[in-house]
């Protein structure tokens, strides 16, 4: 790596960033998270970053919470995953490769049902849609890897509690 690469990145760092979140040289409807949508809606910088860093806090909690319990290693790497897709105001729809790993932690865990599966088709069908739907619309895949994670929570939690109800008995 030549000496003066870090510098130049950092250099162009603010500008490339001030020109595609600020400005949206890009489009907006590329960018396929939360601040890419409330800017693609017509709401300001501002607002963009108030609604990413809701996003952002929210993400880290439950990440948080999450590695905190007593659940699978699998389905915990698989919330990071989606955690990251969910916290980045930058991400193009070639990036979505990283929910592939979200899914593959899941399928790790345990096979999908068929409400999974159809929840995954459905994923890459926005993903896919993309192409042809000019509305940040691939943000619907990562809120559905994140509802199959928290259904799977709930499952988990739902047998535990049934499980300590019956060895009460």
């Amino acid at each position: 790596m030549a000496p003066d690469t870090l510098p130049a990145f950092l250099h162009f760092l603010p500008i490339t960033s001030n020109a595609l979140l600020v400005h949206g040289e890009n489009g907006f409807n590329k960018l396929q998270t939360v601040y890419g949508l409330v800017r693609w809606l017509g709401f300001g910088n501002g607002a963009g970053w108030l609604a990413q860093g809701i996003v952002i806090v929210s993400a880290a909690a439950a990440v948080l919470w999450l590695w905190k319990r007593d659940l699978p290693y699998a389905l915990k790497a698989a919330a990071l995953a989606s955690a990251i897709l969910l916290a980045t105001p930058h991400l193009y729809v070639y990036d979505f490769t990283v929910l592939m790993v979200s899914f593959a932690f899941l399928y790790r865990q345990r096979a999908f049902d068929t409400l999974e599966v159809l929840g995954i088709a459905a994923a890459n069908l926005c993903i896919g849609a993309f192409l042809f739907v000019p509305a940040p619309i691939g943000l619907a895949a990562i809120l559905i890897a994140v509802a199959i994670i928290g259904r799977r929570i709930v499952e988990i939690s739902l047998h535990k509690s049934a499980s300590g109800a019956m060895c009460a008995i």
